[in-house]
């Protein structure tokens, strides 16, 4: 956090400007990603802020914090409210919250290693709902440092990590289509050119086969119809392959 408008004093980092809001989703408090605790949020410290000249200032500066660890955050006052941030993939409900110059905006900087930061961290990679203002090639490094931090063993080699998000994050030309196939055209595609997807969405976007092997058969059913009518391509799984044989 190389921000000049944060400070640290002892183990705190301290809020040095004039007004800030920071952008809390309202699906972190349903999928337990964020709680509040009296006068302050503990939450997993991916989310947007914006830095503002006054607390009358129409517009300010808006930023992504990217780090992978549960923090606690202080604030003066707070409120509801639904907006369409630069990285979000359309309106979303927040709650805001107003920090002022001397707020806390991390209570520590003594990190308590907990598995339930990395339990926050993967709900929110696999439904999909990471910042899109995170480039697609610091995803991996991000995984990897929360569970360096948290010291947090899952019992996979990283190639498994990696395989899951390269299927999660898809191209903005279309949504059958995994980024991984256009980053790779230099000069074309940039880091940020994608979309994202929820885990369980995969099924359906991949295949007729797998749709229907899945879960939400109504679901499955609509996509698998809708793949038909407009001769979109499918993946071939092997154990299709195999059955066809």
């Amino acid at each position: 956090m190389n921000y000049k408008f944060f400070k640290k004093v002892k183990d705190q980092v301290i809020f040095d400007g004039s007004y800030m809001e920071v952008y809390i989703p309202k699906f972190y408090f349903e999928e337990g990603i964020a709680t509040v605790i009296g006068n302050k949020i503990e939450t997993l410290g991916i989310f947007f802020f914006k830095v503002f000249n006054s607390k009358t200032s129409k517009t300010g500066n808006q930023y992504t914090l990217s780090l992978p660890i549960d923090m606690l955050i202080s604030f003066a006052e707070s409120y509801d409210d639904k907006l369409k941030l630069k990285g979000s993939t359309g309106e979303d409900n927040y709650t805001i919250l107003q920090l002022e110059k001397g707020d806390v905006f991390m209570n520590t900087t003594n990190i308590t290693q907990s598995v339930q930061s990395t339990d926050r961290f993967v709900k929110l990679l696999h439904s999909g709902k990471l910042p899109n203002t995170i480039p697609y090639e610091d995803v991996l490094k991000i995984y990897l440092n929360n569970l360096d931090i948290n010291k947090v063993n899952l019992g996979v080699p990283n190639v498994v990590l990696e395989l899951i998000i390269a299927e999660l994050y898809r191209s903005k030309d279309g949504i059958e289509i995994p980024f991984r196939k256009k980053i790779g055209k230099a000069g074309k595609v940039g880091q940020l050119d994608y979309q994202t997807t929820n885990l369980k969405n995969l099924a359906n976007i991949n295949s007729t086969f797998t749709a229907i092997s899945f879960e939400n058969m109504n679901q499955s059913i609509i996509s698998s119809v809708n793949k038909s009518r407009n001769d979109i391509q499918e993946n071939i799984s092997p154990v299709e392959k195999t059955i066809k044989y």
